[in-house]
């Protein structure tokens, strides 16, 4: 890089210090209020700085920009988010702005790229927005952390057009039928549902379908149910879908006898492993396996077409008149950590014993006698 042969100027009529300097092809000015030298080295360093270190930003194209971006991000934990940029770049960033300048890019055109998703003959839903707008934001934090030019997202909005994702919910001759019947269509053949208990399981407690998955017999001891750990769809280990996802609740009696079942079927089965929900050879369970298995019972029992995950919601939409809510949030993951219960679990807290024994006496009346 040339030596900066200009020097910062007094501008009397404005009170300040002022350069101009030119590097790459962009020129930048840059002032100091400061009166006296101080001022003017104030100024003159800041125009070193950014020849130094900003001016090779100045006109870097948002497709480089979005490429690093992805690059940079983590995947100590999981690869599926990384992924999911990947993708939100590739089908609603990068064919409107690849080409663009970084420094160019403004709010409304941030606002028009979410917007764009919902003028579609088929619309997206508000998920698919909100990760959109999610990506643009990613690729802002990441532009700052490199010392490039770009405008902060400011208040983009969800479109009204966007779609909300019908969700399903189980009705109360669905839970009968699942805690009835144990069996599955199997190559034209009823047999026993190798994983019906993680059905039960996640419809009883409301479980997510990789910390099923992500369950340990260690995890699941003396009444007690820590998740600690879970699937994606990766079939990678994460430490769950947040840090709220983190919990230990105490099982009531028909969870508690739902993992009996399961582990006294491994064993009948001649099955050991360190997974409670194992595949048949004792490993550990890919979720979009459960999710194939869930459907295919689902299918042939007649039970309304929920996904796995909606067993989630139907779980707490089925207890939620009965349980109070910071009760419910602790148990399905949906507020901070509050293990009350000691390391061991050794002393029940009085309220998760309750919010336990409610749980059982929702479902008992699904059970038929």
């Amino acid at each position: 890089m040339a030596q900066r042969k200009n020097e910062a100027i007094w501008i009397e009529s404005r009170q300040r210090w002022q350069i101009k300097v030119q590097e790459g092809g962009v020129r930048k000015t840059f002032t100091s209020k400061i009166k006296g030298k101080k001022g003017k080295v104030d100024a003159e360093k800041q125009a070193d700085k950014w020849r130094d270190d900003g001016s090779k930003n100045e006109n870097i194209r948002f497709g480089e920009l979005y490429h690093d971006y992805v690059e940079s991000i983590d995947t100590g934990h999981s690869s599926a988010f990384k992924k999911q940029q990947e993708k939100i770049g590739r089908l609603y960033l990068l064919p409107r702005w690849e080409h663009r300048k970084v420094a160019t890019l403004t709010n409304r055109d941030y606002q028009d790229a979410i917007d764009a998703a919902v003028k579609r003959p088929k619309p997206l839903s508000v998920s698919t927005c909100k990760h959109i707008r999610g990506a643009i934001s990613g690729a802002y934090s990441y532009a700052v952390s490199d010392n490039i030019a770009m405008m902060a997202p400011y208040k983009l909005k969800i479109p009204k057009g966007a779609t909300e994702q019908e969700r399903k919910i189980m009705q109360d001759n669905d839970f009968e039928t699942l805690l009835a019947n144990d069996t599955t269509l199997y190559w034209g053949k009823e047999v026993h549902d190798f994983y019906i208990n993680a059905y039960r399981l996640a419809a009883i407690m409301g479980y997510r379908r990789g910390e099923v998955c992500g369950l340990k017999t260690e995890d699941a001891k003396n009444g007690l149910c820590r998740i600690n750990r879970a699937i994606n769809r990766e079939g990678e280990e994460t430490p769950g879908k947040s840090k709220k996802a983190k919990r230990a609740v105490v099982l009531p009696p028909l969870a508690i006898q739902t993992l009996e079942d399961q582990a006294n079927m491994l064993k009948s089965a001649g099955i050991i492993s360190p997974w409670v929900f194992p595949n048949k050879r004792g490993q550990r369970t890919n979720p979009h396996t459960l999710y194939e298995r869930w459907t295919i019972y689902r299918d042939y029992h007649h039970i309304t077409a929920v996904s796995f995950h909606e067993i989630r919601h139907s779980m707490i939409s089925t207890v939620k008149n009965d349980l109070p809510l910071p009760m419910l949030q602790q148990i399905v993951g949906h507020t901070a950590q509050m293990d009350t219960l000691g390391q061991y679990g050794h002393e029940l807290d009085k309220e998760s014993q309750l919010a336990a024994n409610i749980i059982n006496d929702v479902y008992s009346k699904f059970i038929k006698k």
